[in-house]
């Protein structure tokens, strides 16, 4: 199509009267788009100069040759230029009346629209509109998806993996149902008696605390108006009670009515291997009159928890206890997230809810894939529009997604919604009656009775016990309604409480209830949902591409995930701080009440049967422990918390074993094994030429003077950086941009940057003989001033004279150069710079420039080569440094330095199991910061960091802190460093910014694996011989620190005499501070004596051999003997002492714990320190002992048994060691 005649500045058109149409717009109206046939458009982009003329071409000056000429072609050069093309579509229509749908007639789009609005033209007045629609996605049933599902299986495949997963999910749901439903039921405490009819229901919450369910046996004691209960077991033989966030329901026995309950005791026996328990509330129901009673307590019992007692006294709560904005808020949020998210409630479901984990299940299938397909369905559909974006704060949003978010709701919730309330409102299917005889016994309940009470006056008047009450099968009752039959035969037998008290109670209305055969209408549902929405999702990921598909797949997991873990349970806690905090309504649990009938299923049966039928029992004991005394608490709890310390060390133990190998992980993770082999190539292709055809090269350590200098960077250098033909004989430089080795990738251009000071007046007398000195460098003195070439000074009143570019100083901004240390002095970021270009003709040039106009004189004093280079086979860089010092004691010092770092990190399989592990540890970094925070919070900070090891938890997690902050910003500078060498890879691009940083990320890492493997002597603590380093230590201190004063001023004195006598002359002494590592290298026996001797004879001799007998023989024995001292005192107290936990011992029985093999300890029963005489008085085991000695004694001195009586002697003799053995039960 040509568009050579539309004129985009075209103002005299009558619509433009509003407005200019942006030039840079190419504006195609709907109506030029109208066609019946397929047209391709093609767009051209032209860059216009500021005259309209071409910009592609321009003519430069002339370039100088090799040899100092010019040449005269002239260069035609191409500047990048980036565009970004977007395409976007509006559309205006009208309301047609008529016929009631929007109609595009006589309505265009005009040349003024933009992304944020639409100009409409229209020939007529109507309301008219544009930019609302939201299209769908089409499909194409002639060219059906599953056709070709090899080309793009991504939808379909997930879809089928997900339902099969749901299958296998389906086998562990229904299992789960039928543990539910064994624990949903009521438990008849094990004391009741048969003749108690008076009965109560109980409901016991226990706490969703870590550790909250207990395995001791709980007792309680409920106290009304009236009476007051024995105290009674709630414990179950069958199943587990009492387990964390449990609710079990228990059946209680009376002789007689209680009254209105207004207290009630509870505790434990603390027994078990987890007898801590977590106990939230009682509810209490009266099923005679169904009244209830609400006890609230939310507190540990537990030794170890909390105040550490076992035994609570728990008042009747009120109104205002049941409406605190604590109880209602938790227990709300803890309703809704178990039983009302309905992803979280499939692992979580109330064991006495009716609705199965199985149809939950279907129920998040058919959820999910209707998403999935309302989803899909406006996936991108209209691409090319560009909606308004609307913001509110931080949030953004468009009309067009709000639409679609309406539209796809009202396709997803009714259909859910209905499955959902299907399967929670449907009744339990129902069953035959079971109708079986007891024998040939078909006596009614009436006449069971009569026959009973018969045989109770039988055995009161005869007292035969085999007449007793109750001594035949009776039916089965649980709460004391009538059963419709029973497995035995047995007839029903109607409870005592009378029919007219039932019908004078007030009647709770019922709820809405389905019939049974409900929950397969809601399967149907949900299989025609999920087979529908597999189909059409299939069918529209085939229409979008293999690609598109792809990314709705990835787009929309993640945004389902984070409506499960995040929205949903945001909503979950709004709505539970709403109910809190308006509605206030007591917390009661009803789950089930509405279809409350006492009366046993037919599809039931019972658990304890020989608790509800069978021959029936006499009165029972009380089953119930009594709770024990403070002394037993007091000696539990020691040994709880011993057990909770050996527990903690031990988990800690393994804790860190991961988090240390994963930690090693990461740092060994950072070096890559080849980067010593990759420095070593390095060094050597640069600095000693090894790769160059020459015998002896110019080398890098051999330059003395500038013009070694030059000679290197010619012969060296140059050839090394730019390539030389390879060992074949073939010339491969025109490979551009691989070293000599032809393995190595040049990143950018070289260059050469030179560092001077500024001439100044010598001090007196100095200035009378030489009027001009030549400082040593600073970075903050330096010379800042441009030059000719040549150094030649600029003269500002001739317009002809300008600074040359190699001549011209640079700030460290403008070079973006950073600090470099050389042997001398510390160089500065900025100075007067020379790159070396992309060819080895141009560094050349460029160096015989620099050399013939003397670039180096005699006030530079630093001039360092900076390039970088990249190994693509084990992606390695190296950012090289070559500093060349030309101090103003003259001569030169060279000095070499490489930075090898990995920029792009994650290359490899091995890589990302780095990367998992870095994720880790640094999950583990903020787990350690969170707990030390507790501490300190608890403790205070000055009395936790008085600890030594609270000390260094505090210090490397302050590192670990510091090192996590400079992995992201380390990582932000190497993408910023890589952009910028891929926008332009012909200028130089200076690494060593990252470098530091990548520096300065591996020492932390350095430390942090140093500090936590130390930390393993702090973990093996708990073994009295691991403290043994440290209290040696510690016990030496004070000694040792009167020794070491003596030692320093010894050890000083002989570093000012060897710096004074040597430093002049020898390397090793050329500072104080290398002379003190001197001295110290001799004192473990590595020195150079024939280098100090050939100095000074005489004194190098008497200095060695006093400083051998008396630092070397003496001085060090002497802090020897300290420390062995000290080490002997230590190990003798050491092995008086036994370890604070036997970690060992502990996990070994464990071990055998776990395999069922025997630890040879019985536990020790709990035994009253106190008992009660009849009288009333107290006393202890200890006075009962002594009491019963002197009654034996007594009883020895009545019968008065003579020694002659062998017999009865050693009988009395056999007696006396058993009567110490007596125990209180």
């Amino acid at each position: 199509m040509d568009f050579s005649d539309l004129d985009v500045n075209d103002t005299t058109h009558p619509r433009n009267k509003y407005g200019l149409p942006d030039p840079s717009v190419c504006f195609m109206s709907n109506a030029f788009l109208n066609r019946t046939t397929k047209t391709t458009f093609y767009i051209g982009i032209k860059a216009m100069g500021a005259n309209g003329t071409n910009a592609t071409t321009v003519t430069v000056a002339p370039a100088a040759d090799a040899t100092g000429g010019s040449t005269d072609t002239a260069v035609d050069t191409y500047t990048p230029v980036g565009y970004a093309l977007q395409t976007y579509a509006s559309s205006c229509s009208f309301w047609d009346e008529e016929n009631e749908v929007w109609s595009y007639d006589g309505c265009e789009v005009g040349e003024l629209t933009t992304p944020y609005s639409t100009q409409c033209l229209c020939n007529h007045l109507t309301a008219f509109g544009g930019g609302m629609v939201v299209p769908m996605n089409t499909i194409n049933f002639a060219d059906s998806a599953f056709n070709k599902l090899d080309e793009n299986p991504a939808v379909f495949s997930t879809m089928v993996a997900i339902t099969c997963l749901y299958f296998i999910l389906c086998i562990w749901a229904r299992k789960a149902d039928k543990i539910d439903e064994m624990k949903a039921g009521t438990t008849p405490l094990p004391d009741n008696d048969p003749r108690h009819k008076y009965l109560y229901e109980i409901l016991v919450y226990t706490g969703s605390r870590k550790g909250g369910g207990t395995t001791a046996q709980v007792s309680m004691v409920f106290t009304g108006d009236e009476d007051e209960t024995e105290p009674r077991l709630f414990w179950d033989p069958k199943r587990p009670v009492f387990e964390r966030g449990g609710v079990d329901s228990f059946l209680m026995a009376c002789p007689r009515p209680l009254g209105s309950l207004s207290l009630a005791r509870v505790w434990h026996d603390n027994s078990g291997k987890s007898p801590g328990w977590a106990f939230s509330r009682i509810q209490v129901t009266d099923i005679q009159t169904g009244a209830k009673y609400f006890f609230i307590c939310d507190r540990w019992l537990a030794v170890e928890e909390d105040d550490g007692l076992i035994d609570r006294v728990v008042p009747l709560a009120g109104k205002e206890e049941l409406t605190q904005f604590n109880h209602l808020f938790w227990s709300q949020t803890k309703k809704n997230l178990y039983d009302g998210h309905i992803w979280f409630s499939i692992f979580t479901r109330p064991r006495r809810s009716h609705f199965t984990r199985v149809q939950r299940l279907t129920c998040v299938l058919s959820l999910l894939f209707c998403t999935m397909l309302s989803n899909i369905m406006f996936y991108k559909a209209d691409s090319q529009s560009t909606p308004q974006v609307y913001k509110l704060g931080p949030l953004q949003f468009t009309l067009e997604g709000i639409i679609t978010g309406v539209i796809a709701s009202l396709i997803v919730f009714p259909i859910n919604l209905l499955i959902v309330q299907l399967f929670r409102l449907s009744r339990p299917k129902p069953k035959k009656p079971i109708t079986s005889t007891y024998g040939n016994d078909t006596k009614t309940g009436d006449e069971t009775l009569s026959d009973e009470l018969e045989k109770q006056k039988q055995f009161l008047e005869t007292g035969d016990h085999s007449k007793r009450l109750l001594m035949t099968p009776t039916p089965k009752s649980s709460v004391g309604v009538s059963y419709i039959g029973s497995d035995k035969g047995t007839p029903a037998v109607k409870n005592a409480t009378k029919e007219e008290d039932k019908s004078k109670k007030k009647k709770k209305k019922k709820g809405i209830r389905f019939p049974w055969w409900s929950i397969y209408i809601a399967y149907s549902v949900s299989f025609c949902s999920v087979v529908l929405s597999v189909y059409f999702c299939t069918e529209f990921a085939g229409a979008m591409g293999a690609t598109k598909a792809e990314q709705w797949l990835g787009s929309f997991m993640i945004s389902c995930m984070e409506s499960v873990f995040l929205t949903q349970p945001i909503k979950i806690f709004g709505l539970a701080v709403f109910y809190a905090l308006v509605i206030k309504s007591p917390d009661v649990d009803e789950e089930g009440d509405e279809d409350r009938d006492n009366n046993l299923k037919p599809d039931e049966e019972y658990l304890h049967e020989d608790q509800v039928t069978g021959v029936a029992k006499p009165m029972k004991p009380s089953l119930a422990p009594e709770p024990p005394d403070e002394e037993y608490i007091r000696a539990a709890r020691e040994k709880r918390f011993k057990e909770i310390k050996t527990q903690a060390v031990i988990r800690e133990i393994l804790i860190y074993f991961v988090f240390t190998y994963l930690l090693f992980m990461v740092g060994y993770g950072n070096r890559d094994p080849w980067s010593f082999h990759f420095y070593e190539n390095v060094e050597n292709m640069i600095s000693k030429g090894s790769f160059l055809d020459t015998d002896s090269p110019p080398q890098f350590d051999s330059i003395l003077k500038s013009e070694d200098f030059w000679s290197w960077a010619e012969q060296t250098l140059v050839p090394a950086i730019y390539g030389i033909p390879f060992y074949d004989g073939q010339d491969y430089t025109w490979q551009n941009g691989f070293l000599a080795d032809q393995q190595t990738y040049r990143v950018g251009a070289p260059r050469l940057r030179l560092l001077k000071t500024k001439p100044k007046m010598c001090m007196p007398p100095i200035y009378k003989y030489v009027r001009e000195c030549r400082p040593d460098y600073s970075m903050f003195g330096e010379d800042e001033e441009s030059y000719g070439i040549g150094w030649q000074v600029i003269n500002t009143s001739d317009p002809n004279s300008q600074p040359d570019a190699h001549w011209t100083y640079r700030t460290s901004s403008e070079t973006d150069g950073y600090p470099i240390i050389g042997r001398i002095s510390t160089y500065g970021g900025g100075g007067y710079v020379a790159e070396l270009g992309t060819d080895s003709a141009t560094a050349l040039s460029v160096i015989q420039e620099l050399k013939d106009n003397l670039w180096i004189d005699r006030y530079t004093r630093g001039v360092i080569v900076e390039f970088v280079m990249w190994n693509p086979n084990i992606n390695l860089f190296a950012i090289s440094y070559s500093v060349v010092e030309f101090p103003q004691s003259g001569g030169a010092w060279p000095s070499y330095k490489v930075n090898v770092m990995r920029l792009d990190r994650y290359v490899g399989t091995y890589m990302f199991m780095v990367l998992g592990a870095e994720i880790l540890v640094a999950a583990f970094i903020i787990f350690f910061l969170v707990k030390m925070i507790r501490d300190i919070r608890r403790e205070g900070f000055k009395i936790y960091i008085k600890e030594f090891w609270n000390a260094v938890e505090f210090f490397i997690l302050i590192v670990s802190i510091g090192a996590i902050v400079m992995y992201f910003y380390r990582l932000l500078i190497s993408k910023m460093v890589s952009s910028e060498f891929s926008e332009d890879p012909h200028k130089f691009v200076n690494f060593q910014y990252a470098a530091y940083w990548d520096e300065c990320y591996t020492i932390l890492m350095g430390i942090m694996v140093f500090v936590y493997t130390v930390k393993f002597l702090k973990l093996m603590r708990f073994n009295r011989r691991m403290s043994v380093i440290g209290r040696t230590l510690k016990e030496a201190g004070k000694p040792m620190f009167v020794y070491l004063m003596a030692f320093f001023i010894i050890f000083l004195a002989y570093g000012q005499f060897a710096y004074i006598l040597f430093g002049r002359v020898l390397l090793n002494y050329s500072t104080f501070i290398t002379t003190l590592e001197t001295l110290f290298s001799m004192m473990l026996n590595k020195f150079d004596f024939y280098e100090i001797d050939a100095v000074s004879p005489f004194f190098a001799r008497i200095m060695f051999i006093t400083f051998m007998v008396l630092v070397s023989f003496i001085v060090v024995n002497l802090f020897l003997t300290l420390i062995m001292d000290a080490f002997a005192y230590v190990s003798y107290m050491t092995s008086k002492e036994k370890n604070e936990l036997e970690v060992v011992e502990y996990m070994v029985n464990a071990v055998k714990g776990m395999f069922g093999i025997s630890t040879g300890k019985k536990p020790e029963p709990y035994v009253p320190s106190k008992f009660q005489y009849q009288d009333g008085g107290e006393g202890t085991v200890e006075d009962l002992d002594q009491k019963i000695e002197s009654m034996i004694g007594k009883l020895e001195n009545y019968l008065d048994i003579q020694a002659t009586d062998k017999r009865v002697m050693k009988e009395m003799e056999a007696m006396k060691p058993a009567k110490r053995k007596i125990l209180m039960a």
